[in-house]
């Protein structure tokens, strides 16, 4: 599970995204804003329960260049690693 939030919002609550495929090493997160910071963390989940929350990371995503629509992304990725990958695009 990606859970995000935007990093100055009033609302202590995060998001969640379900990453349904358990093989899965990479998950997109769509609709976030431009030129605004999120904070985000993962834990996962099994038979044998849940994992301890990773810690929280925070990055901006892009601002939109008015060339084109913004898109920005995040794409997680981990192997028996706790590196989390933000990528963030247009």
């Amino acid at each position: 599970m990606v859970y995000y939030k935007q990093y100055d919002s009033a609302d202590d609550r995060y998001e969640r995204h379900l990453v349904a495929d358990v093989t899965a090493r990479s998950t997109v997160i769509s609709r976030l804003q431009p030129d605004t910071q999120y904070s985000f963390y993962i834990d996962c989940y099994n038979s044998d329960g849940s994992s301890p929350a990773s810690n929280v990371v925070v990055d901006k995503t892009l601002g939109n260049t008015g060339l084109l629509p913004c898109l920005p992304r995040a794409v997680f990725t981990a192997e028996n690693d706790p590196l989390l990958l933000l990528l963030f695009e247009l």
